[in-house]
């Protein structure tokens, strides 16, 4: 009877256990959405300002305020990125290959 009783009591042990890291989980996946909520609530704030839209509207739709200038600056040449042409004659780069 003693021995049933003592098995009895350490699966109980045993399973709080268990159950006690199961809750410590999802107390921490809790947190865990808590500020994954603030952080998009202030997202969804920022989204429904003027600045954000003025900005979107900048940007993607090219628009500019009254009295704005829109200059436009040509690509860099891309020429002019290219590495240097060798100077050194053929002969000396063959001779150079070879010896």
């Amino acid at each position: 009877m003693l021995l049933i009783f003592i098995k009895n009591t350490a699966v109980s042990i045993i399973g709080l256990s268990q159950n006690s890291k199961t809750v410590n989980n999802l107390n921490t996946d809790l947190e865990s959405a808590k500020h994954e909520s603030i952080f998009l609530q202030q997202k969804l704030l920022y989204v429904k300002s003027d600045d954000f839209i003025e900005k979107q509207a900048r940007e993607k739709l090219n628009l500019v305020k009254n009295g704005e200038y829109v200059v436009l600056a040509p690509k860099p040449d891309e020429k002019a990125q290219e590495k240097p042409v060798d100077e050194i004659p053929n002969w000396k780069k063959w001779l150079k290959l070879f010896f």
